[in-house]
């Protein structure tokens, strides 16, 4: 309704003037003073992810900044539907998370009173299964082996008090996250230099080789590799044994130094270049003794390596030796997986169609063409990929991080990970994206072009 036509009709002339005067002056001043209408609320901006991991029931689950953690479904091959769940920790920056299967999951925050939580419905409710509110700690990654239930939380080093040697932080869990204890201090939690630190950039920093665990006898095994930075980044492997001694009232005593064993294997170097931020951001161990390692600096993402270092590694045999890449990664890279294993054959019709291309960028990285890599170097029938991931881009390797190629430029993906046949990546601004590898030749061939051989 119009303003005047509110006016009641048994006012006079005289009043409905001064209204009609006293309406336009107010609506005079409102435009002179935009000041006093309701401001327009600011965007808000997505969280940035970095947790990220796919369970064998076509699940998966992502974690991030701003308490945000998100379940999603495969709904077909590659469509998946999320669902976001609210955790008590609206603020945490929650960058690593591990899960079994729909319905269970535990997420880790990094810092500023770092927690630990867990789900057993699917994300509706969150039990805090830890709490450390300790000055400078900061957790990267946690890891449990989905059969035995025994895993472990790294974190940076951290010192009681300032005069006290520091030592990396770990925890470990003997029940699926249930359940976390202060692994103690000891020789192999000593910081090698000044520097070394781990990175929470993916939280695969930590991969689980192999584990052991008999509950009735409460004695659980646990081997891992673990990289990170420092002055030279170091892959070093443990072994961790825990037996808690019962006490006369037959309840386990968790803080006896009798109840660990460590025996922590020489460290290895990695070629990486070292100092402030430099270092290895991601780890990836495949079938025990396979390793790819990779990393730079954040704030150096078209970084490829020179004299002073690499920006990945690879090894054929973690136990001895691990080498730079051949053809490094395209950029600093903080994320990294393998595929499933596929019939050569396949994998090279996919992304090179028939023996007479040349694929240049191919045959400057690896040194021979693609058909002569496949049937005649590459003696077995089936053929592991892996993939990295960083800010400004994604890359692909067909022998084990020897050679690395571009496979995406699309920029601010920080982890990624492989299920169902399809590469997913999670970011920056809420980026989340998903590759079937149906659709890879494509994206490979725009920046790889099949040339013919001449």
């Amino acid at each position: 309704m119009h303003l005047l036509q509110a006016i009641p009709q048994r006012f006079n002339k005289h009043n409905r003037l001064f209204i009609t005067i006293a309406a336009i002056a107010l609506l005079f001043a409102n435009h002179l003073t935009p000041s006093l209408k309701a401001a327009s609320p600011l965007p808000i901006k997505p969280p940035h992810y970095r947790g990220l991991i796919a369970t064998p029931d076509h699940t998966l689950w992502i974690s991030g900044t701003k308490g945000t953690i998100l379940r999603g479904k495969f709904v077909d091959s590659f469509t998946v539907r999320y669902d976001t769940c609210k955790t008590q920790y609206p603020t945490k920056d929650f960058r690593d998370i591990w899960a079994i299967d729909q319905h269970t999951a535990v997420a880790m925050s990094i810092s500023d009173s770092a927690v630990i939580i867990k789900t057993t419905d699917g994300g509706n409710s969150w039990k805090t299964v830890y709490h450390d509110e300790t000055p400078g700690i900061f957790l990267d990654v946690i890891e449990i082996d989905p059969k035995t239930g025994v895993g472990i939380v790294l974190g940076d080093p951290l010192s009681q008090n300032p005069q006290s040697q520091k030592h990396f932080k770990a925890l470990l869990t003997t029940d699926f996250g249930n359940s976390w204890i202060n692994i103690p201090d000891a020789e192999w939690s000593v910081p090698l230099d000044t520097l070394e630190s781990f990175f929470a950039a993916s939280g695969t920093s930590l991969s689980i080789i192999l584990s052991k665990a008999n509950h009735k006898k409460q004695q659980y095994a646990l081997t891992v590799g673990f990289a990170g930075g420092g002055l030279n980044p170091q892959f070093h492997l443990l072994q961790i044994g825990y037996t808690p001694k019962k006490s006369a009232a037959q309840e386990p005593q968790t803080d006896q130094p009798s109840a660990w064993k460590f025996k922590s294997l020489p460290t290895l170097p990695m070629t990486l270049k070292g100092g402030p931020a430099w270092g290895c951001y991601g780890l990836s161990i495949h079938q025990y003794q396979h390793g790819i390692a990779v990393g730079g600096n954040y704030a150096s993402p078209d970084f490829r390596g020179d004299s002073s270092g690499a920006i990945a590694a690879y090894s054929n045999d973690i136990l001895n030796q691990w080498q730079a890449p051949q053809t490094p990664p395209n950029g600093y890279r903080s994320g990294v997986c393998f595929s499933q294993a596929y019939h050569k054959e396949y994998i090279f019709n996919l992304f090179f169609r028939d023996i007479q291309n040349h694929c240049n960028t191919f045959y400057t990285a690896v040194g021979e063409l693609p058909s002569n890599y496949f049937f005649k170097t590459h003696h077995a029938k089936f053929l592991t990929m892996a993939f990295c991931t960083g800010t400004n881009g994604t890359d692909i390797s067909f022998d084990g991080g020897k050679n690395w190629l571009a496979l995406s430029q699309e920029r601010g993906f920080n982890a990624c990970t492989w299920h169902n046949n399809t590469l997913i990546l999670v970011g920056n601004q809420g980026k989340i994206k998903t590759i079937p590898v149906s659709d890879m030749a494509n994206l490979f061939q725009q920046l790889n072009p099949l040339d013919p051989t001449r």
